[in-house]
């Protein structure tokens, strides 16, 4: 939820104060995950969901009059007429906390941290604490020492799986959530699957999309749908992928694509998803050339492709739909949905 409190800080510089629902717990079935937030203005605007319908009205309506004291709200979805049945908490506070008026500063240094807040009972009010792997960052002097020294190794924690923890200590609850960037999606070739592709997912807010390819012109034409654009050789230097990288190799040519994948696959680092475009005949020619050339069988059978889900079609946009849909899926399946 980098995006929400970048638009967090960017209202209280501006002297505004919105109220902060964050979902903190969920039990059951639930529209939502933990983590997920919304964001009430004074005139009762919203920003970002906990999940909509009844629920997010019933929240907005509370955050209205919240006042300055925040509120842990417990919710049978049932009650609300919510078929799910699920229950869930929700953590109303208004933006006041000084950790959001050091947020831009926070966001711009650190690519990845935790963020705790105490969300129970708290003689001393509601602290909150931005911790990095190597210990706090900002905030912190509200918590006792002894659930200070508990929270930042829950925090080891957290970073090295993600995700959100709703804890107890010593009485106190406290929620922990990872803040950190969106996923890349890199993309090499910007010809008309590429383009669509492009543009599907930056509707869905779900990536950092990034496009390469060698043709200035069509790197023009998804410049808007991109948050960086790339004019690359294909047989020189190429941007590389990292662990969160998700990667869909869509060429203009069977050529392209194979100088792409064997530049992918003899990088050490693995990327999250790696896909490309083709027939099952493409692929065992290609992958009899990479072999040849000494890349391991293990290794290319790591590759999605044909990429994207079986869901029929051969136009741009539904192939890039299909490609979008498969990367959702395993990107939530890390995230444990």
């Amino acid at each position: 939820m980098r995006a929400f409190y970048a638009r967090v800080a960017e209202l209280v510089a501006a002297g505004e104060k919105p109220v902060l629902a964050h979902l903190v717990g969920a039990r059951g079935s639930a529209p939502q995950r933990p983590g997920a937030k919304l964001l009430v203005h004074p005139d009762g605007r919203t920003e970002f969901t906990i999940g909509g319908g009844a629920l997010e009205e019933r929240v907005k309506a509370e955050a209205i009059r919240l006042g300055s004291n925040p509120r842990l709200l417990e919710y049978k979805l049932a009650d609300l007429g919510m078929y799910c049945g699920g229950a869930v908490k929700v953590f109303l506070e208004p933006a006041e906390a000084e950790l959001y008026r050091q947020m831009r500063g926070l966001l711009g240094r650190a690519e990845r941290f935790v963020l705790a807040h105490s969300i129970g009972p708290e003689p001393a009010g509601y602290p909150k604490m931005a911790l990095l792997a190597d210990g706090p960052a900002e905030g912190g002097s509200g918590f006792p020492a002894g659930l200070a020294a508990a929270i930042a190794e829950e925090a080891r924690v957290l970073l090295g799986r993600g995700g959100t923890a709703l804890r107890e200590h010593e009485g106190a609850q406290v929620f922990l959530e990872v803040v950190e960037a969106l996923p890349r999606l890199l993309i090499f070739g910007a010809g008309h699957v590429g383009r669509k592709l492009a543009q599907l997912a930056s509707a869905t807010e779900l990536f950092q999309v990034e496009v390469a390819d060698e043709r200035p012109d069509l790197l023009e034409g998804v410049a808007p749908f991109a948050a960086r654009t790339y004019r690359i050789d294909y047989r020189g230097e190429l941007p590389l992928p990292d662990g969160r990288t998700f990667v869909a190799i869509v060429t203009h040519s069977h050529e392209t694509d194979r100088l792409v994948l064997e530049r992918l696959l003899r990088h050490q680092e693995r990327p999250a998803y790696l896909g490309m475009i083709g027939s099952r005949r493409k692929r065992g020619e290609l992958f009899r050339r990479l072999e040849e050339a000494g890349l391991a069988r293990e290794r290319l059978e790591e590759v999605r492709t044909p990429i994207g889900l079986p869901i029929g079609g051969r136009e741009p946009g539904e192939i890039a739909v299909s490609i979008l849909a498969e990367m959702i899926k395993v990107k939530n399946s890390m995230e444990g949905v």
